[in-house]
């Protein structure tokens, strides 16, 4: 059996881009056929991350993880490795390998470790504890990418990707203890919102949106 390193020895920079060459005209026409105007390249970066992920990690879409079964493997005196965690990851453990295998293709992201909500106005729902990945958005300097590796668009694994209405980054989120920003899918115009803070009912947090969206 193929050792972790070995499953990702052929994941390079140089595979990707060869790969991306030979299909990329259907890869822009169907990002064309669905009205968006994500930078082909990175959308792609994206789908192929997803997929390995979600091989290596032999995650189920259909079988959500056991957080109890997951949460046990961090209580001994080691924290566990990746390899051993297959079938039982969650966002942080998605995100983290996904950050370091778009990082081993030359894409420069981040890894979030904060909070997500679906619905800042919904006095009922809870923040969540959420990890996530912010790229740079090639096409639009003025905004970042979400790369929500945990919460693929669908079973096919769709990656699901979201423009931020202002640049994630360190300025924005310096000295903050409570902020939420919101972005909108690339591919189907959904609406989420990413920041950091205590996932706790009732919390006032900070939100940052574009007023030229419609909410």
């Amino acid at each position: 059996m193929a050792t972790f390193d070995e499953q990702l020895g052929g994941f390079t920079e140089e595979n990707i881009k060869k790969v991306y060459e030979q299909s990329k005209e259907s890869v822009k026409d169907w990002l064309e056929k669905i009205g968006s105007d994500m930078d082909p390249y990175t959308y792609f970066l994206c789908y192929n991350v997803q997929q390995k992920i979600h091989k290596l990690l032999e995650v189920d879409p259909n079988a959500p993880t056991n957080s109890f079964e997951r949460q046990k493997m961090y209580w001994g005196q080691k924290p566990p490795k990746l390899s051993e965690l297959k079938g039982k990851t969650e966002c942080a453990e998605r995100a983290a390998l996904g950050q370091y295998l778009l990082q081993r293709v030359g894409a420069e992201s981040a890894y979030v470790s904060g909070i997500t909500m679906r619905d800042v106005k919904d006095t009922d729902e809870f923040p969540e504890d959420h990890s996530f990945i912010v790229l740079q958005n090639p096409t639009k300097p003025e905004s970042t990418l979400i790369f929500d590796i945990a919460r693929p668009r669908s079973q096919h694994n769709v990656p699901r990707v979201l423009e931020t209405d202002v640049p994630f980054n360190y300025d924005l989120l310096k000295d903050k203890e409570e902020l939420l920003v919101g972005a909108t899918e690339v591919l189907q115009g959904g609406r989420l919102w990413f920041g950091v803070g205590e996932p706790v009912a009732g919390g006032q947090y900070e939100t940052i949106k574009n007023q030229k969206r419609s909410e």
